[in-house]
């Protein structure tokens, strides 16, 4: 209701655009999203989040060279640790798991927020699964659970759990999350 006056309109503010095209990636909406940030980039080329959204759409599109790129907008929108974690993302994608690997542990010693420690561990934690290395994997995810649950995050360990044969602690995972579709 509240992005429906600005829906679709060559003039929205940048933050309500950005939202709308958040909206359509998760209704599967990618050429649509992608056209939209593209848009409103080139009207808010310092808009980090823009480019955020932008970066994981080429991710899920299989599209790493324009990912990269768009990681460097965030970088040059001066918010180097989500630039450097966004690269590092891209490069676990494409197969570059030491690298990946590396960086993450880097920059998990340079962030003292709980929030930051429990993103960063996360993405630790997918990066370390794509790899193959299901137990460090495992507590990667653990670790970002301790220092800030999300759903995201809750849904990926007991996805990682029951692939693992471990459908006892992925029940009793599942079991402090809300009743929602993915659960």
């Amino acid at each position: 209701a509240l992005l429906a006056p600005w829906w679709d309109k060559a003039d929205a503010p940048a933050d309500l655009a950005v939202l709308q095209a958040t909206v359509q990636q998760g209704r599967h909406e990618f050429d649509a999203a992608r056209k939209l940030l593209v848009a409103t980039l080139e009207r808010t080329p310092g808009h980090a989040q823009g480019w955020l959204n932008l970066a994981a759409l080429e991710r899920l599109s299989g599209r790493y060279a324009q990912s990269l790129l768009a990681c460097d907008a965030v970088s040059r929108a001066g918010q180097a640790l989500y630039a450097s974690a966004c690269r590092l993302e891209t490069q676990s994608l494409q197969g570059q798991h030491q690298v990946a690997e590396q960086g993450f542990t880097d920059l998990l010693g340079q962030v003292r927020q709980p929030s930051q420690q429990s993103w960063l561990w996360s993405l630790l934690a997918e990066a370390r699964e794509r790899s193959g290395q299901d137990k460090a994997a495992a507590d990667a995810y653990t670790r970002s659970l301790a220092f800030e649950a999300d759903l995201y995050t809750s849904i990926a360990y007991t996805d990682l759990l029951l692939r693992t044969g471990k459908t006892s602690l992925a029940l009793q995972a599942l079991g402090s999350l809300p009743d929602t579709d993915a659960v």
